[in-house]
């Protein structure tokens, strides 16, 4: 799966690449697992989406998101009952890139929802987006990578700034706040952090805070 670094970096939506994964490994664990050689052509589907979304953009961002999530879906069916460890790892690129055309779909990528879905709906998508990107952590480091890892803090940071801008709309996100403000701690207390996910953090921070002033006049 080629990808980004987040929703909203485009180049990287298609340049992305999963080092934790070789190459040669993956086609020779496929010839004795029918199913992970299945998924192979989910995983080539998806970056063919991505191409053509972001490259070539002769598909729209929602017409891609869609279809990714679909390709991401037939893929996680494909490997979720899997023991074996290169599936293991294939499936937790499934499930973080999910979560990557979930947030494209919500507007994580700061130009809004790509369609117009009721309030629920898009609270469903957000929570699911949460849970994917909270098992792509938990799948860490045996068969996610720490890049995945940071893709996955950016997603739960980037669900609970919604929650919390749409706070008027939206309630019972507390375990996502909770979450939330431990990823960001982590992100801003790490010289390793990507710049990206520094400013992400700094910016959902500033917003709690915000909120919080807000609240107490």
């Amino acid at each position: 799966l080629d990808g980004a670094n987040s929703p909203s970096d485009e180049t990287e939506i298609i340049y992305r690449t999963y080092p934790h994964i070789d190459v040669d490994e993956l086609r020779a664990a496929a010839r004795t697992d029918d199913n992970l050689q299945k998924a192979i052509a989910h995983r080539n589907a998806i970056c063919t989406i991505n191409e053509n979304m972001v490259g070539l953009r002769s598909i729209s961002k929602s017409e891609g998101a869609y279809l990714g999530i679909i390709e991401c879906n037939k893929g996680i069916e494909l490997l979720s009952d899997s023991s074996k460890n290169m599936a293991r790892k294939v499936l937790a690129e499934f499930i973080e890139r999910r979560a990557m055309f979930r947030g494209i779909c919500i507007g994580f990528d700061r130009e809004g929802p790509k369609y117009d879905p009721h309030p629920s709906a898009l609270e469903k998508m957000c929570r699911d987006t949460f849970e994917d990107a909270t098992s792509v952590i938990e799948m860490a480091p045996h068969h996610s990578s720490p890049q995945m890892v940071a893709f996955a803090w950016s997603y739960r940071m980037q669900v609970f700034e919604f929650f919390n801008n749409n706070r008027h709309m939206y309630s019972g996100f507390q375990r996502e706040e909770r979450v939330a403000l431990e990823d960001i701690h982590i992100v801003l207390s790490d010289p390793r952090s990507r710049e990206i996910d520094q400013e992400l953090a700094r910016e959902v921070l500033a917003n709690v805070n915000d909120a919080s002033s807000s609240d107490e006049e």
